[in-house]
């Protein structure tokens, strides 16, 4: 389905962004898009790519203050109710 290969895509932006030279500001832009979902629209799949996102946060070596603020966002976003199917 076009809407979860849209949402892999993202995730591999980001972490792309993350490895290369640990460029947060990019990684941000990259997961930003998704962390502003509403409840309503946060599936599994949706949740499942922050969570790669967030493990690939808590490798970074040497974290800076980016790293800390997309980290606890994407923890809060993780933390919140999956959309159940209607």
């Amino acid at each position: 389905e076009p809407r979860y290969t849209m949402l892999e895509t993202i995730r591999e932006y980001a972490l792309e962004r993350l490895v290369s030279a640990g460029e947060i500001d990019g990684a941000t832009e990259a997961v930003r898009p998704v962390l502003e979902l509403p409840p309503a629209q946060r599936i599994h799949g949706i949740v499942s790519s922050t969570e790669h996102v967030l493990r690939a946060l808590l490798r970074v070596e040497s974290p800076g203050p980016g790293v800390a603020d997309l980290r606890g966002a994407v923890e809060n976003f993780a933390a919140t109710r999956l959309a159940l199917p209607s």
